[in-house]
């Protein structure tokens, strides 16, 4: 697994103790690759310790997401209700669910578009669990397969290292297993987020080399910091590494141009070099140097495919280098940079007017020099953005 035991240990802490947050008594499932029996072991025994109640695990095959989608009938996954995989019966509602996944790259080469569509809601599942009102933590787990893949220039076991050393260091977490900017980052987060929402803001901007865009705040919502509350009123976090502040958007009032320097990665797919042009709120037209069909063809999923749902702004992280790739995997690179979600605002989908669509897809805004505004109701503008920085 290449990661120290102190190292490992403080992980499954973090995750027990802020991801989940877990009450006395709390029971906990997990779901996660087969190959992460250790940090499941881990976790488990930090959730005891916490005074958790019974926990079990669903450890998953990722080869057999491969076989539905060569096998398993497109309708059958279309009708299915909406929802996440089938969890065991002896865990009850109320209990804390951790996601911890492993992407597999190589495990959808060859999948085409029409298939990504069709198999969309399975994929979905594989990143995070989608449990209504209840705690739920995704958690990114290095695989030697994602390791390898997006660090093709080092041998496997120096890729895996490589990656566990990125994973750590966005979760706050130093090589030596000591305390980091975890807690700084997330209380500016939390100041902001708190800020925000006492000020009258109805649209942002987004400008600088990549950017000339307008995007209208769904009214009603205010700004959302890397905690969530769940229907029992506990706080905790739907992702680690934490991945900023998020409001939803009013599809409809999004005007201009953006570029996106960081490929998007579609199954085993990229699309490079990205330009998306809007107008009245929906991509008028699509410019990339790769993978533009196989991006047209999701964004025609349904009517609100090819809408603006979400931002997040995220901070800069210090030290922190991106592959040059980035993560190929949606949990690393939404704590990696400002980004926006075309489609679904995923987890937010039970907010009144929120964007409703079968398709999510990030586009990470990774510009440094990318300056954001806020523009009140009463016409003053505010910059919120200045070098990866919050402007407090």
């Amino acid at each position: 697994m290449d990661l120290t035991e102190q190292a490992i240990a403080a992980l499954a802490r973090l995750v027990v103790q802020q991801g989940l947050n877990l009450q006395p008594g709390q029971p906990l499932l997990i779901h996660a690759p087969i190959e992460a029996q250790a940090l499941v072991r881990y976790v488990v025994q930090s959730a005891y310790e916490a005074g958790g109640g019974p926990a079990q695990c669903v450890f998953e095959d990722p080869e057999l997401l491969r076989i539905a989608v060569d096998t398993m009938d497109p309708e059958q996954v279309r009708n299915a209700p909406s929802g996440s995989l089938p969890e065991p019966a002896a865990i009850t509602a109320g209990c804390a669910h951790l996601r911890i996944a492993g992407p597999r790259p190589s495990l959808l080469q060859g999948v085409s578009a029409e298939q990504l569509l069709d198999f969309h809601q399975l994929f979905s599942a594989q990143e995070r669990p989608v449990v209504t009102g209840q705690v739920c933590c995704a958690l990114p787990f290095a695989t030697r397969d994602w390791a390898t893949w997006i660090r093709p220039e080092l041998e496997p076991g120096a890729a895996q290292a490589a990656l566990w050393h990125d994973i750590l260091h966005l979760c706050g977490i130093g090589l030596d297993a000591a305390p980091g900017e975890q807690g700084v980052r997330l209380q500016r987060q939390q100041r902001m987020a708190r800020w925000l929402n006492t000020l009258p803001i109805t649209r942002l901007h987004l400008g600088g080399e990549d950017a000339d865009l307008s995007v209208d705040l769904l009214p009603g919502n205010g700004w959302l910091g890397s905690t969530q509350v769940s229907a029992q009123g506990i706080e905790y976090f739907p992702e680690l590494p934490a991945t900023g502040l998020h409001c939803l958007l009013q599809g409809a009032g999004t005007q201009g141009a953006l570029r996106v320097r960081q490929p998007v990665t579609l199954g085993a797919s990229s699309v490079r070099d990205l330009q998306l042009e809007f107008r009245d709120g929906t991509v008028s037209n699509v410019s990339a140097s790769q993978g533009r069909e196989l991006l047209e063809s999701l964004l025609e999923a349904d009517d609100n495919a090819a809408r603006l749902g979400q931002l997040g702004l995220v901070e800069r992280i210090p030290e922190m280098v991106l592959p040059a790739e980035g993560f190929l995997a949606p949990i690393m690179n939404r704590a990696c940079g400002v980004h926006v979600t075309l489609g679904y605002p995923e987890h937010l989908e039970s907010r009144p007017g929120a964007n409703c669509s079968s398709i999510g897809i990030d586009l990470v805004l990774a510009d440094q020099a990318m300056e954001i505004d806020a523009v009140c109701d009463n016409g003053a503008v505010l910059p919120l953005l200045r070098g990866g920085r919050f402007c407090l």
